[in-house]
């Protein structure tokens, strides 16, 4: 698996490719989001593409509304491992 963090977008759309992704913000990744992970990687492969899931450091929502509290079930540190486990 391939992390990109911090990337400017034009440094990734440098070499486009065709992908099937999943962009979410995937704390605790739980059964729903393997399912979903599950099918990205089924849809690419019948593809012959590539699969990615496109995720966030922080919930998109605390970045709109500072204010905005939730409780995080795990770090983004180790839902990027959890994330390679899944082998997407």
């Amino acid at each position: 698996m391939i992390i990109i963090r911090n990337s400017s977008p034009v440094a990734i759309l440098s070499k486009p490719e065709p992908c099937v992704a999943a962009i979410g913000f995937f704390d605790g990744v739980h059964k729903g989001h393997r399912f979903l992970i599950n099918q990205v990687k089924e849809i690419a492969s019948n593809e012959g593409i590539h699969s990615a899931i496109i995720t966030f450091p922080v919930h998109p929502r605390k970045v709109i509304n500072s204010n905005y509290s939730l409780e995080i079930l795990t770090t983004y540190d180790e839902k990027t491992k959890i994330l390679a486990e899944t082998g997407i």
